[in-house]
């Protein structure tokens, strides 16, 4: 859509005092919606603490290990998408080749 059309349409919208007027009330309640969900997080939400010592040998240990066993799972999905992916493009040769056996075709029930 061209943008002078879009402005065109947004002056005649605007102008017409039902549009404006649910423009605004929609708006209103957006703004009062918001202002609620912010005092209740800044209710309800504790404020952060901070541990008086930094952390023990065991558990920068125990952060290394979660850190590489998750490292290794990522590597072991890429190796699993590329064999799903070489799988797939596979199929779609043989179902594409016109001498080799067609695989999509099944005995008909009649």
């Amino acid at each position: 859509m061209d943008l002078r059309v879009v402005c065109t349409r947004v002056k005649n919208s605007l102008a017409d005092p039902v549009i404006r007027w649910k423009v605004f009330a929609l708006m209103g309640g957006k703004m009062i919606g918001l202002a609620l969900v912010l005092a209740a997080m800044k209710i309800f939400i504790a404020p952060a603490v901070y541990a008086a010592d930094g952390p023990t040998p065991e558990i920068n240990a125990l952060n290394t290990v979660w850190v590489l066993i998750a490292a290794f799972l990522v590597f072991c999905m890429q190796v699993g998408f590329v064999m799903l992916e070489a799988g797939l493009r596979a199929v779609a040769r043989v179902d594409q080749h016109p001498r080799r056996g067609h695989r999509r075709h099944l005995p008909s029930a009649a």
